[in-house]
């Protein structure tokens, strides 16, 4: 079963519609895709929060979308993280962990206080991670 499209929570919809307005990137998958690469980055496997999604539906975002033209690309770099964390690589569980990276970007975007453009976003790219910061 191939990934249709991921369900971002009410709470990952607000840290994005706030980033929208810091950096003037329109586009939820966008900013998506910046916070999925910025916690695989990251050392840890992200905590399994069960997150409460928009009663609107607002927060779903089709795979195709949120992946562009890179989806081999994006299903490559989670097999090999769900690998390297000891997950079994099923369909759920990338597609878990997919929502799971997406939502601890998302929050290490906003919590850094530093993203207020575009440009904080590429320099924070170009960053090396800390590893032990990651494992503090």
């Amino acid at each position: 079963m191939p990934i249709k499209s991921i369900q971002l929570s009410q709470q990952g919809l607000e840290q994005v519609s706030r980033l929208k307005r810091r950096t003037g990137i329109k586009k939820n998958n966008v900013l998506c895709r910046w916070a999925l690469c910025i916690s695989l980055r990251e050392r840890g496997v992200p905590v399994a929060d069960k997150f409460e999604n928009d009663p609107n539906g607002r927060g779903e975002i089709a795979w195709e979308t949120l992946v562009g033209a890179n989806g081999t690309l994006y299903l490559c770099l989670m097999k090999q993280r769900c690998f390297e964390d000891g997950i079994e690589i099923t369909p759920e569980n990338l597609k878990t962990q997919f929502v799971l990276h997406i939502h601890r970007g998302l929050g290490y975007l906003l919590g850094s206080g530093k993203i207020q453009s575009i440009e904080d976003l590429v320099q924070l790219g170009l960053q090396e991670s800390d590893p032990d910061a990651a494992a503090a």
